[in-house]
């Protein structure tokens, strides 16, 4: 009797077993359904590994069975020279019974960034698979309603982008260029929306859409090629490192040579190096803009650029009230490069002008200047020559002078005189005076000024050691002055 009975419970055990084990359905592994042939359905397969979130493994699940159907379409935009870029799979809904019906939606984007939603994607079952630990959706999108729906939309996106071309015109023919090239920019947006739609309703069976207009893209970059910025006033200043142009760079939108662009936005770039970040102006009425370049960066070179061109950016978020990322490279026209140099030691070209009263008795003027020479060229200045002054010189006078001759003068005025012995020794002291003239700006950039008393065993050694004692003492001072308004 006991052994019947055990017969019995293993018997059932093995019946509520096989009874409990749910079968695969008939489209796993490959998609394959009785009711949604792959004539007239696009069929996606999706799976998710079981985590501890069940109803987030369900959505994954339906995101990549949708995300295949859009798959499908790109390659074969792909085999129709529509070269994807890019594609992005969009779930709006969340997690639902199995076999409950639901309409969902798969984004699409060409090689043109056009993005459009395609309604109507059901996920119409899902299974779990215990022994694989895995949830799978089966999403399918009738070809049939899918393309006569996206033939219909792409014809009025047609007509749209048709209308607005010819609102472009309009507004191009009162020279209004920035609301017509917006318009252009919305015109072509929606005839690449119409065009991909198009192709995606040829995939799915439709019947091809006659397109009897070219891409307004292509009257766009007409418009582009024709604007030009000019520059009025500003080009070649000298700049310091740390502080503003002398004056504002001052440039014109034109259109077709002599048609002002009114209020177009453009974009002032600096070089690379400069450690200035770009800047943004709009042109005003008459299509003139004023650019105040400040706190100047340093680049290391003498010739520098300031290039200006349309702020295409601005324009395309202002019509298409989007992110404009995707328009970043399509829109060209000509840059303005306006050039500025900039003062440092090395491209700072200086003149020595030494006056110092009684200095031939003492030491000759030239081996003086020879050791002024070198520390300045050890500070990074150039020096390209030495002149020689006989009586007092001022700077307005040399300044006069030399004006086309270097970009900095260092006067050395000063005397030396014997001022008598102690215990025994010559006593010299030495008066001098250093001033750096600024020939590009036209003023005093440094000056410093002292005197020192030496003695020594005779009168020229005295005299040599006064001198370049109060040299010494200056010249560090001065050269550090001069080199802080260069920058």
């Amino acid at each position: 009797m006991r052994s019947l009975l055990r017969c019995f419970v293993f018997v059932s055990m093995v019946f509520f077993a096989s009874a409990c084990a749910e079968t695969k359905p008939v489209w796993l592994p490959n998609g394959n359904h009785p009711a949604f042939s792959t004539g007239q359905y696009l069929i996606g397969i999706g799976v998710a590994t079981r985590t501890r979130d069940k109803d987030g493994d369900i959505q994954r699940a339906d995101a990549n069975a949708r995300a295949e159907i859009a798959k499908q379409i790109q390659v074969h935009l792909e085999e129709q020279m529509l070269s994807v870029s890019e594609h992005r799979i969009e779930n709006h809904g969340g997690s639902k019974p199995v076999r409950e019906s639901s309409n969902e939606s798969i984004t699409i984007r060409n090689r043109q960034h056009v993005i459009f939603t395609v309604e109507g994607v059901e996920i119409i079952d899902r299974f779990f698979d215990e022994k694989a630990k895995c949830h799978y959706s089966m999403a399918v999108m009738h070809k049939a309603r899918t393309s006569a729906r996206l033939t219909a939309e792409a014809e009025d996106l047609y007509e749209q982008s048709a209308q607005l071309e010819h609102e472009s015109d309009t507004l191009l023919s009162r020279n209004e260029l920035v609301m017509s090239i917006q318009k252009l920019i919305v015109a072509t947006q929606k005839y690449e929306d119409a065009d991909t739609k198009r192709m995606v309703a040829s995939i799915c069976g439709g019947p091809q859409i006659l397109k009897i207009r070219e891409n307004p893209c292509l009257k766009l970059n007409q418009i582009l090629e024709k604007i030009h910025i000019i520059c009025l006033s500003g080009n070649g200043q000298h700049a310091q490192i740390g502080r503003s142009l002398p004056e504002p760079v001052k440039v014109m939108a034109v259109y077709d040579r002599d048609i002002p662009v009114a209020r177009l936005p453009l974009l002032a770039q600096f070089q690379a190096r400069s450690e200035k970040s770009d800047m943004t102006v709009h042109c005003d009425d008459k299509g003139v803009a004023v650019i105040t370049v400040s706190d100047i960066g340093k680049t290391g070179k003498e010739e520098n650029a300031l290039k200006i061109g349309p702020a295409w950016r601005d324009v395309v978020r202002a019509a298409l009230k989007e992110n404009s990322d995707a328009w970043q490279d399509r829109l060209r026209s000509p840059i303005l490069e306006v050039g500025y140099k900039l003062r440092t030691e090395n491209t700072s070209n200086v003149i020595i002008i030494s006056s110092i009263e009684n200095m031939d008795t003492v030491i000759k003027l030239e081996k003086f200047n020879h050791r002024l020479i070198r520390q300045l060229k050890e500070s990074g200045f150039t020096v390209k020559g030495i002149e020689i002054c006989n009586g007092q010189c001022t700077p307005n006078e040399v300044m006069k002078q030399f004006a086309d001759k270097a970009d900095l003068l260092v006067l050395v005025d000063g005397s030396i005189a014997f001022s008598g012995y102690r215990a025994g020794f010559p006593i010299y002291r030495a008066h001098m005076t250093l001033t750096c003239c600024d020939l590009i700006r036209k003023d005093i950039s440094a000056t410093s000024g002292g005197e020192s008393i030496a003695g020594a065993s005779d009168k020229t050694k005295a005299a040599q050691k006064a001198i370049y004692q109060v040299l010494d003492e200056l010249s560090g001072d001065f050269v550090r002055k001069m080199k802080e308004r260069l920058q």
